[in-house]
């Protein structure tokens, strides 16, 4: 699942990159009411299919009985009460819910509520069409000109995939397991969406109040981290010319003032990056300059002694140099 889990995250930012490209390049140029008609257009798209998926793909389900995993019979019976009060009956007769209608008509944070803790009132059907509908259009909508999250419809899409996965175990193959677990690791999962990794671990230990979990959440979490290889673009030939030699005109104007280089990309290529990257840089470049300015630094080979790292993929391997430090 945390395999799964990564590349479903990796197929969603995909997608959203190639929406981000086409709005920066059709919507964004544009006037302000070409913003706020696409929020309008993606608000009216996302309501008539959550009405007609509800209302011709959902399932009417009996309530189900309060269960009894991992927690005492009055606990159970508070879990399955609360739950149950969360249930949409949407033209479902009495006694009886619209499952699907349950997942899209309840606040997001209710629906995970729901998948964690009911049990085997889902059909698979059902999960699968709400995990495919629900993931096209968190999608979408991430990227408009309106405040949208991400984290929350990534741990619901999660949710219903390590759900549906559960149900599939328990009723084709005859498995006596939780569908709530499942559930649970579907969502740790689905991390690739997001960068996190221990705060997920946290989140996710503190709201379903099981320590027992760790583990197997931080396995998922392992599993679906997926690494960027920035090889191919700090040694693309089209951007750095000779990209394998040690050459600071790469970053020098024709006046030999600095510039920006595009293609340089240390360390992440979205606009999200870490709290305290500006103050490691800030750091590093005044401890560079100080050490400059006492000190003269110089190699018994001379500048041509000087190369690009010999391995560079996931990690670049530097080769072994003699510093000569001479005070000024």
């Amino acid at each position: 699942m945390g395999i799964v889990g990564g590349l479903l995250g990796a197929l969603f930012n995909c997608i959203n990159k190639r929406l981000a490209k086409y709005r920066m390049k059709n919507v964004h140029p544009k006037a302000r009411v070409i913003r706020v008609l696409e929020s309008l257009l993606v608000s009216m798209v996302t309501t008539v299919v959550i009405f007609v998926a509800s209302m011709t793909l959902g399932e009417c389900r009996d309530l189900s009985p309060p269960t009894t995993h991992n927690s005492t019979v009055l606990e159970a019976v508070n879990v399955n009460v609360d739950v149950n009060s969360t249930i949409r009956q949407f033209f479902c007769s009495n006694k009886s819910y619209n499952d699907m209608a349950t997942l899209f008509f309840n606040p997001q944070e209710v629906a995970i509520h729901q998948l964690f803790h009911q049990d085997a009132t889902f059909s698979p059907v059902t999960l699968s069409i709400f995990f495919v509908l629900y993931f096209l259009l968190a999608c979408w909508t991430y990227g408009v000109s309106v405040p949208s999250g991400l984290f929350v419809p990534s741990l619901l899409c999660g949710a219903s995939l390590g759900r549906l996965v559960a149900n599939v175990l328990k009723m084709n193959l005859g498995m006596q397991i939780y569908p709530g677990t499942f559930a649970l690791i579907g969502a740790a999962a689905f991390r690739g969406v997001v960068r996190m990794t221990i705060s997920l671990t946290v989140i996710l230990i503190e709201s379903t109040n099981e320590i027992t979990y760790g583990l197997p959440i931080m396995i998922t979490l392992m599993d679906t981290v997926i690494l960027p290889v920035l090889h191919s673009v700090l040694r693309d030939e089209s951007q750095w010319g000779n990209a394998w030699t040690f050459n600071l005109g790469h970053f020098l104007d024709r006046n030999g003032n600095f510039k920006k280089k595009p293609a340089f990309v240390p360390s992440s290529a979205r606009k999200r990056a870490c709290v305290g990257e500006s103050l490691v840089w800030m750091e590093l470049l005044l401890f560079l300059v100080s050490k400059v300015q006492q000190f003269h630094l110089s190699t018994p080979g001379g500048p041509s002694s000087i190369n690009t790292p010999e391995l560079s993929s996931f990690a670049n391997v530097p080769h072994q140099y003699q510093l000569i430090v001479t005070p000024r």
